[in-house]
């Protein structure tokens, strides 16, 4: 079977690699391990989707708009400010200007200040909004996606050519307009401002005078030049220009007429919405083999695209910059849409632009549905659109309850809510007192927006006003079985704060997000240096936060019933490097502006440390709003790379309310300003720390210095300052203190099936050649236990060669120690070492070994999953064993953590078949996770004391019965 299933795999990978070959011509960096999507319609005609895509480097997150433009009611609409397009704004305001009920960002800009252009093109109902892009008149660099009258799309490089006809008496000039509505320093051109741009025209400046011609009913209505701005009329608009086509146009009389005509290139004239972008994505299906307008790296990212039958459009974001979101390439963009079955697309301004909102079901308001790399939404020249305009009704259609947590522990209690909406999906506003909840099934209680769930088992919620009714399941859990902590281990700095995931579950590993306060928490032991002492008062932990000043090694608890988890923190030590002692004068005194009083005076009136500090005294009596005195210092300190912290001594004689502050030049020869403190408030000498662990070092430090901004505060003072200097902290877990082991329920479904027609299997983590007499004994025994009561040997990690070659081979050996010599007879059953990722299968079971040494799948080998999936599934036993070198409770991304047990208890509930997960772990101890046991081990003890109790795992399986058992090894 083992030879049978490496053919099978060649043969998949042979052809995916000629299908890769034939259907992509630009390879995909990032390969898509995992993909998981949720869809939420939000209108007749649109369905919002959020995708979550674990790749090779690690999470994005995607969001897409899916706009049906065959229903009736479904409008795509080009998004500017209320202002005018010359107004930048934010999506989030363009929307709900303009009742979108979607929107993304739409075309690159340039501007500032609020103000600003697209580049390209933009069409709203048939009327030009924006021109086209300048650099497509000599080359194709910026697409436009384009919507006909007859709904067709279709993407094109636009050119356009704008012609101005005016006429004199008897005579005409032609003159072509290079822009329609934008900000331009191209004056050798003509530009046309519509309605459309704003209020009021450009006008003249003192650096460039114009002439604008007014036209109204295609006459013209008035020659303004050298002018301020004026109204752009409704039923017209503004020609500006400068200098030869000007000259042609001062001379125009009120009343001439005016042709005003555009040609597009191809020709548009049906167009009926149109926005530009950057380059094509995909076109036909098919990647591009290069980029016209070729955006570099991994970033956010907007996308327009549609459909292979024209009834869809996509407007799409990907989040980026961020832990939660790395972004995409641009060949990843594209490869990503051929996943998802956009037919053509093309590329529209990302990074800190990219934003997405929507109405959820059931809500009134648009919310942020992406996560803008900024932080907050960037303002943006213009955006794309959906509106849905159908009719209004009050009549209720449809219910929806929303619930915080379908898992609810027994007596445990949950909010839960129902929204409602009409046929259309538009939100109506419910009287919660008009609600009658009904429930078959386990017995709950629902009242004032809560739910308690009184009986263990499965329960259908229904919610329902007159005859309209929706329903919803939900499961009661039984009492807490164990707790999962995360992280278990950490090591920090002093006064850093760690913020605990708990999550508690039952005899089944079905869990719940309980919230914090139905826990327990304490601080267990403190250890220093492996000895065991009081608490420190410095350390503290508040709901699920620890934190502590005081450097060491802490035990912390969570309880939740009869159960308790624990885990390890160690604080790290800190050591102070000085840099700066102040015995001798290495400073001068600077002020700002020039009239600050002041001097840096080298002292020995106060000191903390040696013979001398710097005195800083200052006089703030100045009509100046900013004021400073500074210690500029000649020689510069510098804080090196391994710095955590900035510090330096400051004696204060009393309250101050100046800021205390230091100006340095970083790594990248920045300079930055630190406030250290907002006012001065402590008497005496005190210590002023700052944390520069996130800040590019080397730092060079230039000056330390009070200031003073508000011009109604004129103080005068002194500070003293010594001892400058910093910090580092080594950030280690103290392995000589070990994590107590959890305590929970015991395994009420193992029973044992051991018989002689058993197929046993024991599992190790590894073993040490033996050197004194306990280690001879239990080494001997060990081995002669498995040899007699197993058939396999697995060990989940490597051993040194020389103890393979010397125990795990036919024949016997002999351990010499300097004290004891034994025989140990050498294992001869079949043996398994850590591998990477392996298979073995026999008429019993299938045993698959995975690595993840590196916190994780993705880190290890991101193939793993898809390879797992395909091994389970081509399994003929129906018992599958997953042998891990390391514990799930060690992967430093717990949403990875996640979808690999869901994927698990997938296949489990899809293959009907026993998985069982042998790994690493803290303790021998079993565990549950959605109905998947998980069975740990650890190394034999080293310590005398605690070799009576070392045991071993053993697995038996007979048929499609498996039973497990840590027997002991003494």
């Amino acid at each position: 079977m083992y030879i049978k299933n490496q053919i099978k795999k060649l043969v998949i990978l042979i052809f995916s690699i000629l299908l890769f070959v034939g259907l992509f011509c630009v390879s995909m960096a990032n390969n898509i391990i995992y993909i998981n999507s949720k869809d939420e319609r939000i209108s007749t005609g649109t369905i919002l989707k959020e995708y979550e895509i674990l790749t090779d480097d690690g999470w994005v997150e995607a969001q897409v708009l899916e706009i049906d433009l065959s229903d009736k009611y479904t409008k795509l609409q080009l998004l500017t400010s209320e202002e005018g397009n010359h107004k930048l704004d934010s999506v989030m305001n363009m929307a709900k200007t303009n009742n979108s009920i979607g929107a993304i960002n739409g075309d690159f800009f340039a501007g500032n200040k609020g103000i600003g252009s697209s580049i390209g093109i933009s069409i709203n109902n048939g009327i030009l909004n924006s021109s086209g892009a300048e650099d497509n008149r000599s080359k194709e660099i910026f697409t436009s996606f384009l919507l006909n009258d007859e709904g067709k799309i279709f993407y094109d490089y636009i050119r356009d050519e704008i012609v101005l006809k005016f006429h004199f008496k008897k005579e005409e000039f032609t003159t072509v307009a290079r822009y329609v509505n934008k900000y331009t320093d191209n004056t050798d051109f003509a530009t046309v401002y519509t309605r459309d741009f704003g209020e009021y025209s450009i006008g003249s400046t003192e650096i460039l005078p114009v002439t604008e011609v007014v036209v109204e009913n295609n006459k013209v209505s008035e020659v303004r030049i050298n002018k301020e701005p004026v109204e752009i009329p409704e039923n017209g608009y503004v020609v500006m220009c400068t200098g030869k086509v000007a000259e042609e146009l001062n001379n125009l009389e009120v009343g001439s007429k005016v042709d005003f005509f555009i040609n597009y290139v191809p020709n548009i004239e049906k167009i009926n919405f149109a926005i530009s972008g950057g380059t094509k994505l995909i076109e036909n299906g098919i990647v591009p083999e290069s980029y016209s307008h070729n955006v570099s790296g991994r970033n956010p990212r907007t996308v327009i695209g549609s459909s292979k039958d024209n009834t869809k459009v996509y407007l799409i974001t990907i989040d980026g910059r961020s832990k939660k979101s790395i972004g995409m390439t641009l060949e990843e963009v594209s490869n990503f849409l051929q996943k998802i079955n956009v037919y053509s697309a093309i590329n529209l301004d990302g990074g800190g632009s990219t934003t997405m909102v929507a109405k959820r079901l059931g809500n009134i308001n648009l919310e942020e549905i992406n996560n803008p790399s900024g932080g907050t939404e960037r303002l943006v020249a213009n955006g794309v659109g959906v509106s849905s305009d159908a009719p209004s009704s009050d009549k209720l259609s449809a219910l929806k309850i929303n619930i915080q947590e379908t898992n609810i522990f027994q007596g445990e209690k949950t909010e839960i809510n129902v929204v409602g909406y009409n046929k259309y999906y538009e939100p109506l506003e419910i009287n919660s007192g008009d609600i009658v909840w009904d429930y078959e099934g386990v017995d709950v209680t629902i009242e004032s927006g809560e739910i308690v769930g009184n009986t263990v088992g499965e329960a259908k919620i229904f919610a329902k006003i007159g005859k309209i009714e929706t329903e919803q399941k939900i499961k009661i859990l039984s009492p807490c079985n164990e707790i999962f902590i995360y992280p278990k281990e950490i090591a920090i700095k002093p006064d850093e704060k760690v913020a605990y995931t708990l999550q508690a579950k039952n005899k089944n590993g079905e869990y719940s997000i309980s919230t914090y306060d139905t826990y327990t928490s304490n601080i267990e032991n403190y250890y220093n240096h492996g000895i065991e002492e009081d608490i420190p008062e410095g350390a503290l932990i508040d709901n699920n936060v620890f934190s502590s000043n005081i450097s060491g090694t802490y035990i912390i608890s969570f309880s939740k019933g009869n159960c308790k988890t624990f885990a390890k923190v160690s604080v790290a030590d800190e050591q102070f490097n000085l840099v700066e002692d102040f015995e001798k004068k290495n400073f001068t005194f600077d002020p700002y502006p020039d009239e600050v009083g002041g001097d840096a005076i080298w002292s020995n009136e106060q000191k903390y440390d040696g013979e001398y500090s710097a005195k800083l005294e200052y006089d703030f009596d100045r009509d100046a709003v900013i004021r400073g005195a500074y210690i500029v210092f000649d020689e510069e300190p510098i804080i090196p790379k391994n710095a955590t912290k900035l510090a330096f001594w400051v004696y204060n004689d009393g309250y101050k309310e100046e800021k205390l502050k230091t100006k340095m030049i970083d790594g990248n020869g920045d300079v930055r300003i630190l406030i250290l403190e907002e006012t001065i408030p402590h008497e005496g000498w005190q210590e002023i720390k700052y944390d520069i662990s996130n800040m590019v070092l080397p730092l060079r430090i230039t000056d330390v210095y009070v200031a003073q901004n508000d011009e109604n505060i004129r103080n005068k003072g002194e500070i003293y300052v010594d001892n400058l200097g910093y910090y580092t902290s080594k950030l280690l877990v103290d392995d000589s203190v070990r994590i107590p082991k959890d305590i929970k329920l015991e395994d009420e479904d193992n029973v044992s099936i051991k018989s002689e027609n058993s197929f046993d299997i024991s599992f190790l983590k590894t073993i040490s050649e033996p050197e004194l007499f306990m280690d001879v004994l239990k080494t001997k025994t060990l081995l002669s236990k498995i040899n007699k009561e197993t058939d396999l040997t697995i060990f989940t990690n490597s051993i040194n060669q020389n103890y393979k070659d010397r125990f795990f081979a036919s024949g016997d050996s002999t351990t010499n120690s300097d004290y004891y010599c034994f025989e140990i007879k050498k294992l001869d059953n079949k043996i398994l070492f850590d591998t990477g990722y392996d298979l073995f299968s026999n008429d019993y079971c299938t045993i698959i070994m995975m690595d993840i040494s590196q916190n994780g799948v993705r880190k290890s080998d991101g193939s793993q999953f898809e390879n797992l999936k395909l091994d389970v599934k081509d399994d003929e036993t129906g018992n599958v064993i997953l042998v891990l070198n390391s514990t799930i409770d060690n992967f430093s991304d717990l949403k990875e953590r996640k979808i690999f047990v869901d994927m698990l208890h997938d296949l489990k509930e899809e293959t009907k078949k026993n998985i069982y997960v042998v790994h690493d772990g803290f303790y021998n101890d079993f565990s549950m996770e959605r109905g998947v046991k998980f069975l740990g081990i650890t190394e034999l003890s080293k310590e005398y004391e605690n070799s009576i109790q070392d045991t071993f795992l053993i697995i038996s399986i007979n048929n499609k019965e498996i039973s497990y058992e840590y027997r002991k090894v003494l």
